[in-house]
């Protein structure tokens, strides 16, 4: 029995709803009763129910996994959240550094350029010496800020010469690389100045340098070793002044 037009009409819909198989010229119910090509034949609605439930299963599966992948990524940030918490966090607070109250001495390196620029003009004025050891001294931090203080008024430092007498042995700083304390003598000036700098109530109310070793050199103490300071002196006095006056410690 052929079908009739209104269930031709409803199985064409339901073929196309669900698009399950391609439509070929001719498909067989049996050996016994071929279809015209020209007449879709009708689809079981069981069938078409099957196949909805297969689809609602399979999205029940997907929605099933997805609350797993859900449920493990809530344990892994349950996780995080216990690493975190286990981790103690680094304090925020800055420890202010104390201030420094005594002279560093640091021994320099010859390949180091503050010790080439001071041994290269030491020794065109004293050609016959010998440098056994050339130290920079961090001085107390009272002492840089006045003179970081009277830098604003006078911006460029001057390089000269001071030599001084000594009451302990000199080569005790070059054999500890500058650990030595001062010797606490008073009339050694080595260790005076190491320790507080050129202080103008020591020497007269004022401080006397040279712009040239060999001038300096005759204020050291006669021996075998000798000691002189390299100062950063602020004067307004004119370079030609071989010898300027410092009158305020700094």
């Amino acid at each position: 029995k052929w079908p009739s037009r209104r269930n031709k009409s409803v199985n064409t819909e339901a073929s196309i709803s669900t698009q399950t198989t391609p439509i070929t010229p001719f498909t067989f119910n049996n050996a016994q009763n071929p279809t015209p090509a020209n007449v879709i034949p009708p689809i079981s609605t069981q069938k078409v129910t099957q196949v909805n439930d297969e689809t609602v299963n399979n999205t029940q599966d997907v929605a099933s996994s997805t609350r797993v992948n859900n449920t493990q990524t809530d344990k892994m940030v349950d996780n995080t959240q216990d690493i975190m918490q286990s981790v103690p966090v680094a304090s925020k607070t800055l420890v202010k550094p104390s201030p420094r109250t005594t002279t560093q001495l640091n021994l320099l390196s010859p390949s180091e350029t503050d010790y080439q620029t001071i041994h290269t003009k030491f020794m065109s004025h004293l050609p016959a010496a010998t440098v056994k050891a050339i130290f920079s001294l961090e001085m107390p931090d009272y002492i840089v800020k006045r003179h970081e203080l009277m830098k604003k008024q006078i911006p460029v430092p001057r390089q000269t010469f001071h030599g001084t007498k000594h009451q302990c042995d000199p080569n005790r700083y070059i054999v500890s690389k500058g650990d030595a304390k001062p010797c606490g003598v008073t009339n050694c000036g080595l260790c005076g100045i190491i320790q507080d700098g050129n202080r103008c109530d020591k020497s007269n109310h004022s401080v006397w340098s040279a712009i040239h070793a060999n001038t300096s050199l005759y204020y050291t103490l006669p021996g075998p070793i000798r000691a002189m300071f390299v100062l950063d002196i602020l004067t307004n006095l004119p370079e030609n002044n071989a010898t300027p006056h410092v009158t305020q410690d700094a």
